[in-house]
This record gives structure tokens, C-alpha cells and sequence, in this order.
């Protein structure tokens, strides 16, 4: 399985945002500078991958903050982590 594009849902998200997408493990980091607030359903980004045979994503594909600890910044003076 193989990740050959990452496209802007809710999320205006570009290749600046991530790292290599030919690695196993691709860190993002996305800074916006108005609070985003989902909805049931609402898509982030959406995923282009290739696999050669079949696979579960569920247990292909894990989104976890290893590489880059997740967190939001209020304002210069508070930042969260986000677990």
C-alpha cells in the first residue's frame, strides 16, 4: 500500500503541510487562524492510495501524534496538548 495523495477537505491542507509521502510514517501539522468546528460527517482531507492486494485499512492505516505531538494554540500564550 502506497499513499499517493493527500486532498483538502474542511481543512485547506497542501503539500506544505506534511512531510514525504513515500515514507511509512508522514508527519502534518496545519495551522489555521480561526477556530474549526466539525460537523457529523465533515471530511478533514481525504487519503489517495494504491494497494496491489486487498487490505483492511482499519488495520493499514493508524493516525497517531508519535512524530508530532497534537495540540492547538489559543493564543500566544496557551497551548494545549491534545490527547
Amino acid at each position: 500500500m502506497s499513499i499517493l495523495d493527500i486532498k483538502p477537505g474542511l481543512l485547506d491542507i497542501t503539500s506544505e503541510n506534511y512531510g514525504d509521502i513515500s515514507n511509512t510514517k508522514i508527519p502534518v501539522s496545519y495551522v489555521c487562524q480561526q477556530v474549526v468546528t466539525l460537523k457529523e460527517n465533515e471530511v478533514l482531507f481525504t487519503l489517495i492510495i494504491r494497494s496491489d492486494t486487498d487490505l483492511v485499512l482499519s488495520e493499514n492505516i493508524l493516525i497517531t501524534s508519535d512524530l508530532l505531538k497534537a495540540g492547538s494554540i489559543h493564543n500566544i500564550f496557551e497551548y494545549h496538548l491534545i490527547h
